[in-house]
């Protein structure tokens, strides 16, 4: 063999002794890195799989204890949230990832079932607050009046607690806030029908108590007037003549007064040939008012203070 060929072969062999060292130990840096990898991966899911095991060992099952349950909320979903945040810390080599959809899903589970207890707290309030029947005999001013406040206060509830993710949707949480709104107006729609009703109702109440009437007229007494009273005093057999006393008694005693007011029927009856005692009776009232349009005819005497010329109205039918 030729010296230059010897030598050519001779670099060859040395090479090859020293890159086959340096290719081998590559190859386990790269495997070593893997596996490294690998158990940052399983410490990370083991970690957080740990710290769910915790909080769920301390979460309350009701919305009893309110601060409680959203400060419960509040922690669960910052857990989710962080778990979400480092989820390339739970990648392995084989591109799986350790642990990690299995912690989600028992976090997202607690979530919903936090998020369904406050939603059905305030679901159940509503419905409690709600009529089916508006015009039903048992509602009243005041039942409706509780319970718009009700429906305010969990209004107010429902905003305030918004915040702490007890809705995964901000627009159920505008619906059901509308469904509210939609109730309280139905309510104070109503309440204030029955509203006007009382009003018309105390009106009609108290024009009746100002009033008394007959068949041939009517008696009006001033609204400022207190006690007063109106009664038959007389009344014929024939029902020709029904006589009346009206007395106020007035703020002092000084101021007290009172009327009779008689109604006869004269038609048919003549001075002589007529009932006597009707004349007679008709005799004994100074006033003659009028003719009601049946017939009888009215009169009327005062006494003490007065009643008529003191504000009470005699009117004619």
């Amino acid at each position: 063999m030729k010296p230059k060929s010897i030598f050519a072969l001779a670099i060859v062999l040395l090479l090859g002794l020293c890159i086959a060292p340096l290719s081998g130990c590559n190859g386990n840096q790269g495997v070593d890195a893997y596996q490294k990898a690998d158990k940052a991966a399983k410490r990370a899911g083991d970690r957080y799989a740990k710290k769910l095991e915790k909080m769920s060992a301390n979460k309350v099952s009701e919305v009893d204890d309110r601060d409680k349950a959203l400060a419960d909320l509040d922690e669960w979903t910052a857990f989710r949230d962080e778990l979400k945040k480092n989820k390339q810390h739970f990648k392995l080599s084989d591109g799986s990832y350790y642990k990690y959809d299995s912690t989600k899903r028992k976090a997202n589970a607690t979530i919903d079932s936090l998020q369904d207890d406050f939603i059905s707290d305030y679901k159940k309030t509503l419905e409690a607050c709600s009529f089916d029947d508006l015009n039903a005999s048992d509602v009243t001013e005041d039942s409706l009046s509780s319970s718009t406040a009700q429906l305010d206060s969990l209004a107010e509830l429902v905003n305030s607690e918004k915040t702490h993710n007890v809705w995964a949707d901000s627009k159920d949480c505008d619906s059901f806030l509308t469904e509210i709104k939609d109730e309280t107006d139905r309510q104070d729609a109503r309440a204030a029908e029955l509203k006007l009703q009382r009003e018309a109702a105390q009106k009609a109440e108290e024009e009746s108590r100002r009033r008394f009437e007959t068949p041939h007229f009517t008696v009006e007494v001033p609204a400022e007037w207190g006690d007063w009273s109106a009664e038959i005093i007389s009344e014929s057999p024939d029902g020709k003549m029904i006589e009346y006393s009206f007395s106020y008694m007035g703020t002092q005693a000084s101021d007290g007064g009172g009327a009779q007011v008689v109604a006869v029927n004269l038609s048919g009856e003549s001075t002589n040939g007529g009932d006597p005692s009707l004349y007679s009776l008709v005799r004994n009232y100074p006033e003659g008012f009028g003719k009601a349009s049946d017939g009888y005819e009215i009169f009327y005497m005062e006494a003490g203070a007065g009643f008529f010329s003191r504000g009470a109205k005699l009117i004619l039918k």
